[in-house]
């Protein structure tokens, strides 16, 4: 019984190997690239059955892999699932051909299982047509790959092939079991029942007490928030944090934000980011209980609630 190959295409590392972990238990192929152009690369070489993609990664975007991979030879048969923090996104991808699934971030590894299995049985409820006859793309495939084998190749591909036909009861038996002990790991993975995938916040803050009580409206178990306290190394550090909604103070220093906002709209890899800039978002006040713990002498103005407002908004909350 052949494995389904499934590419996990995610910049975050820890993320991606969990996703991989856990997505081999149901003894899939799993592989992993930590970037557009490497996943582009990897999929060349194995020719995966699936591929899952972050939309915000390095180099290549995740919208830009889908439209690459369709282009090729190999790739115009493959489904996608696309994994992003921005809920706004699903209108765009949900129309497009080969998006078989959409997961908004944190999401639990339940979901994307099911989504996996529904996809290669055919029953997806986007784009399942497509594939119910996803053993016969397959068959094509393999086809194709035995072209360009030497005729000794070829003979032996076919005799297996005639073996593999003539299976007697006891084998139909055995694949009965392997399926079971793949519902059992089914069971395993599920069990798992916990969020993966932060939703990741960059912040341009030169006042680190300011950024502590903006960080407090958002719990460390579905953000991951940094802060870049000078507007020099905010370009630098989106590259590598690669997050999924940059905030810039208005000022900073002597630097003007909306340059820095123009500079990285530019920027390839950030194209998807969108950019939310502020001016002042608190006021100070004596004794306000509602505030948090370490922040009651601060409060939030009109301007602050506003940005929250627009954050979650951006983010699905």
């Amino acid at each position: 019984m052949s494995q389904e190959k499934v590419l996990i295409v995610e910049d975050e590392k820890e993320l991606r190997v969990l996703i991989a972990q856990s997505i081999e238990k149901l003894d899939y192929q799993v592989y992993q690239a930590g970037d557009g152009e490497e996943a582009l690369k990897v999929a060349e070489q194995v020719l995966p059955d699936l591929i899952i993609t972050d939309v915000v990664i390095p180099k290549k975007d995740g919208n830009q892999l889908l439209k690459d991979i369709q282009k090729t030879a190999f790739g115009k048969n493959i489904p996608f699932i696309i994994m992003t923090a921005r809920a706004g996104m699903r209108d765009y991808f949900e129309v497009l051909e080969g998006v078989c699934g959409f997961l908004e971030k944190p999401f639990k590894m339940k979901e994307l299982v099911l989504m996996i299995e529904e996809i290669f049985t055919g029953n997806s409820k986007r784009g399942g047509a497509r594939f119910k006859n996803k053993k016969n793309i397959k068959t094509k495939i393999d086809k194709e790959k035995i072209a360009i084998k030497d005729e000794a190749i070829v003979k032996s591909e076919i005799l297996k092939h005639e073996e593999n036909v003539s299976h007697d009861d006891h084998s139909l038996s055995l694949g009965e079991k392997k399926e079971g002990v793949k519902e059992n790991k089914k069971e395993e993975c599920f069990s798992e029942d916990f969020f993966i995938g932060k939703r990741k916040i960059l912040v341009l803050e030169n006042e680190k007490n300011v950024f502590q009580y903006f960080k407090a409206f958002f719990p460390e178990d579905a953000y991951a928030i940094e802060l870049v306290t000078s507007s020099d190394h905010i370009a630098g550090r989106a590259k590598e944090f690669m997050p999924d909604l940059i905030i810039l103070k208005h000022i900073v220093g002597q630097a003007n934000s909306e340059i820095v906002a123009n500079y990285l709209r530019e920027t390839f890899a950030l194209q998807w980011t969108p950019i939310i800039i502020y001016d002042r978002i608190i006021d100070r006040v004596s004794g306000d209980q509602s505030m948090p713990a370490h922040s009651k002498e601060f409060s939030l103005n009109s301007e602050g609630k506003e940005l929250i407002k627009r954050i979650k908004e951006l983010l699905g909350v």
